[in-house]
């Protein structure tokens, strides 16, 4: 018995330890294994798909980022890289530069996942050439390097008549040194000047920026160049008053009186247009044909004589030059076909100091200045030359420096 009973209690003990052992184990936690993925979760897309021509350079490039942010994006073209700015989750990305026509851009992009795996996208695509008279470049006055007078405007001459005015003009620039205020002013679609509230501040430095590559100018019109001009504003301000009933010419530097010439201009049915007038273009001779004006050689007011001295003022013709041959009516009579006349000697004089871009001012006429007939933009008030740009806004133009 007392062997059955050891046996017995022996049997208990060994039960009693298998339990307690098997609720130890059931109280542990389970091990957790933690596994990192060898590929990024992120994904990337790109607008324009690769391989895309005929792109619109105004549209924008984009890139989008699923499962991860973006890290990088590089946007290349034969001009360098194009500026971009990313979204504020890091999901996106949208070029802000309009792209060259014609153009070639490569693209590449890396985005990271939860776990710093990143995830690259390289891309290529093509811009659009414009069809053949399909492009807009710009002519330009003053000359790259130019030193000009104090009333010259900034012109843009465009190769075909713009539809967006505001696309072309919102591209544009003026620095200048010291800065002014100033704004644009269209004359027509085709044509578009830039000039500051007031005269130029003699000395001033002055670049034009005009990056028209890729701006959408009108349904099938692409700009296809982009010009930088830098000129300079002569050191000395020279404006010359035209008095018409004192027929004379008041001279004026840097706000002085120089000197008071004796002049003749246009008389009856041949007046010197009225207005503020702007030195287009100097020539020491020029060939003066009246068939230019439209008076036929067999008119009795039709001449053909060499002059020195030509400064143009208009495009219709109105210069002002040496005419000895009326110099005993200069001061005393208007007998011109509206050129201002001056003796040889004060034309000469005149001519060594006046600069390309100085101003004329004539006064005392009945016959107003036609708008366009040459540089006619200081005949306009400054709200109303404000008004005729696209944007109708002026702004102070920057320094170089600023």
């Amino acid at each position: 018995m007392r062997l059955l009973l050891a046996l017995a209690v022996g049997a208990s003990v060994t039960s009693c330890a298998t339990a307690s052992e098997r609720l130890n184990a059931e109280a542990s936690p389970t091990p957790v294994v933690s596994v990192t993925p060898s590929a990024s979760s992120a994904q990337l897309s790109v607008v324009p798909a690769a391989g895309a021509t005929d792109v619109f350079p105004d549209e924008p490039v984009t890139v989008t980022a699923v499962g991860g942010k973006i890290q990088s994006v590089v946007l290349s073209g034969p001009a360098g890289e194009v500026d971009g700015q990313l979204g504020q989750d890091g999901t996106s990305w949208t070029s802000t530069d309009v792209l060259g026509t014609g153009t070639a851009y490569t693209l590449t992009a890396t985005a990271v996942d939860r776990f710093g795996l990143a995830q690259t996208l390289t891309s290529a695509f093509t811009t659009l050439i414009p069809p053949e008279g399909a492009n807009v470049r710009a002519r330009v006055s003053p000359l790259d390097g130019e030193t000009v007078g104090v009333g010259m405007p900034i012109v843009l001459y465009l190769t075909a008549p713009v539809e967006d005015r505001a696309a072309v003009e919102r591209r544009l620039s003026v620095v200048s040194q010291p800065a002014v205020e100033g704004a644009w002013h269209w004359l027509n679609d085709e044509e578009l000047h830039w000039r500051p509230k007031d005269l130029w501040p003699a000395g001033s430095q002055v670049t034009v920026n005009i990056p028209l590559n890729g701006v959408h100018a009108g349904e099938d019109l692409w700009g296809d160049e982009d010009r930088v001009i830098s000129f300079f504003i002569a050191d000395h301000a020279v404006e010359s008053i035209v008095d018409l009933t004192a027929k004379n010419m008041q001279v004026m530097q840097d706000g002085q009186l120089l000197r008071t010439l004796p002049i003749s201009a246009g008389k009856p049915g041949w007046e010197t247009r009225n207005g503020i007038k702007v030195i287009l273009s100097k020539e020491t001779e020029r060939v003066m044909d009246a068939a230019t004006v439209g008076i036929d050689p067999s008119d009795p007011e039709y001449y053909s004589v060499n002059v020195e001295f030509a400064m143009r003022m208009t495009l219709s013709g109105e210069f002002v030059h040496a005419a000895p041959w009326s110099e005993g009516s200069q001061g005393e009579a208007n007998v011109s076909h509206g050129c201002v006349g001056l003796s040889t000697a004060d034309a000469a004089w005149l001519f060594d100091l006046t600069t390309r871009g100085d101003i004329v001012r004539v006064i005392g006429s009945p016959r107003a200045l036609e708008v366009g007939n040459g540089y006619t933009d200081w005949n306009v008030d400054w709200p109303d030359w404000v008004a005729g740009g696209a944007l109708a806004s002026a702004s102070p133009v920057p320094s170089p420096t600023s």
